[in-house]
């Protein structure tokens, strides 16, 4: 077996920062958005999402 000089982590970074700018996503309402457009979105929802859950569960403490 022949030794690569990159490693996993190499690759799979660069494999991701690929689909990232270049994989594009079909919504069913035939609309597209590249992979890179959608990741902050989806982030910021998770974010808002964790940070109403932790709201919510301090209002329900008292």
């Amino acid at each position: 077996m022949r030794h690569f000089p990159f490693s996993y982590q190499m690759i799979r970074s660069a494999v991701y920062n690929l689909a990232e700018k270049t994989l594009e996503i079909e919504f069913k309402d035939g609309s597209s958005k590249r992979l890179r457009d959608i990741t902050p979105q989806i982030y910021a929802h998770l974010m808002n999402r964790s940070l109403c859950d932790k709201l919510r569960s301090k209002l329900s403490q008292n």
